[in-house]
């Protein structure tokens, strides 16, 4: 019989334990014990379960995350230059972003400049 921390584990009548796969959980102190003699525990003997994290794996994590974040900052550049682009136009060229003058002054300007008729000795008429 085999005892984590002093709790039977299975009453398997191997001599060794098959932990697939291990985790943190198995982690602790194992013994074990002849059937009908579970008083003759074995010494214990403690099993330490520690997370390796291959360097490959940690290479390719810092590459994706480096990704994401330069993708972001590219796109958000972008975004920031097409918007002063789209405000450049509607302030310099007001007839591609479909507004028109409709100040007075214009529509005056252009009035006067129909009415406004030469007589023969050069002088404007009105």
């Amino acid at each position: 019989m085999w005892y984590q921390n002093s709790v039977t584990q299975n009453q398997s009548q191997q001599n060794y334990v098959v932990l697939d796969p291990v985790s943190s959980q198995h982690a602790g102190e194992y013994s074990c014990a002849v059937k009908g003699h579970e008083e003759l525990r074995s010494p214990e003997e403690t099993l330490t379960v520690t997370l390796q994290f291959s360097q490959s794996a940690a290479v390719r994590n810092a590459a994706i995350g480096i990704t994401v974040v330069i993708s972001l900052v590219f796109l958000a550049f972008l975004w920031t230059l097409g918007k002063k682009t789209q405000d450049s136009v509607s302030r310099t060229d007001p007839a591609q972003s479909g507004q028109t003058h409709s100040d007075p002054m214009y529509e005056n300007i252009s009035a006067v400049s129909r009415t406004l008729v030469t007589a023969p000795h050069g002088e404007p008429t009105g």
